[in-house]
């Protein structure tokens, strides 16, 4: 592993997340998820997902361009309605624009201003059935290897009382939130998130910036 990428991966350990400019431009996104850690391959397919900006009437309604389109993507966990969604992600670009701004946010003191205790209280359940069934998710999730915090506007709803106080306590709270927004915008720029600790979004996508494509993979770990 080089300096540049034990360092990205110390950042995120840290902080929830690391933001490189043209980071190992020479190789494929693919190679270097692997020598980030172990990527997910849903399926069996390519862990690697190619994102552009679509329409509503492009995208399958299930998705967040099915929903929003080429509008502002709220704040989100991904896959926030999975009982263990991914833990790492990592989105580099292929085709940028310095007028679409991806954003994240750090969830621990919003978490902590309400208190992590009442947020595993607060249970939520999915819009969607997921493989096959509802799950009752809470906010706040201790697992074998950390806490996961977890928030989706459109694809989760409250499941019970403390599910609708402290989810509408939450949303005021984001609103509040330190909000840092950055660029994907030379190929190679990457960005790699703590899923469980960060929410993260992204700007409207202006007429002229439809070009734009982002590659995500999903990380299960980080080399360490």
């Amino acid at each position: 592993m080089t300096d540049d990428l034990g360092g990205l991966i110390s950042a995120v350990l840290a902080k929830g997340f690391a933001f490189r400019e043209e980071l190992s431009a020479a190789a494929s996104t693919e190679e270097l998820a692997h020598a980030l850690g172990e990527p997910i391959a849903f399926s069996g397919n390519s862990p690697v997902h190619t994102l552009t900006p679509k329409s509503t009437i492009e995208a399958s309604s299930n998705t967040y361009s099915g929903n929003y389109g080429l509008g502002e993507f709220p704040l989100h966990t991904d896959m926030a309605n999975w009982h263990e969604p991914p833990r790492y992600l990592m989105l580099r670009c292929v085709v940028g624009s310095r007028d679409v701004a991806t954003t994240v946010v750090d969830l621990e003191p919003v978490a902590k201003s309400i208190g992590i205790e009442n947020l595993t209280r607060a249970l939520m359940k999915p819009r969607r059935r997921v493989a096959g069934r509802i799950g009752i998710l809470p906010l706040a999730q201790p697992f074998h290897d950390g806490m996961i915090f977890r928030w989706d506007q459109r694809y989760l709803q409250p499941a019970s009382r403390a599910g609708e106080v402290y989810a509408r306590e939450f949303s005021e709270r984001l609103r509040e939130a330190t909000i840092i927004p950055f660029a994907l915008a030379q190929p190679g720029d990457t960005v790699v998130i703590d899923n469980w600790k960060m929410l993260h979004g992204r700007a409207a996508v202006p007429e002229s910036n439809h070009s734009r494509r982002i590659e995500r993979v999903y990380l299960r770990t980080l080399r360490q």
